[in-house]
């Protein structure tokens, strides 16, 4: 669970770093604008790869409850 909320903290970091850059391309800055894109291209990446995270965690303690369940009953 720490390393998913250093991941979120990552993707807030970053959300906030791209934020005056769509600010200044809503202006119509064109710099801004491309320097935006390549902003929220790298939050999508960082949203994929916190997501992907969090499944495997969750298959990880999914699995975990299971085998834990079998060996009770053994």
């Amino acid at each position: 669970a720490n390393a998913i909320m250093v991941m979120w903290e990552e993707l807030k970091s970053l959300v906030r770093a791209v934020e005056a850059d769509i600010t200044k391309s809503a202006q119509g800055g064109i710099s801004a604008g491309v320097r935006a894109r390549s902003g929220v291209r790298a939050v999508k990446a960082k949203c994929v790869e916190l997501n992907r995270t969090m499944l495997e965690r969750d298959k990880a303690v999914r699995e975990e409850k299971k085998a834990l369940k079998e060996s009770e009953e053994k």
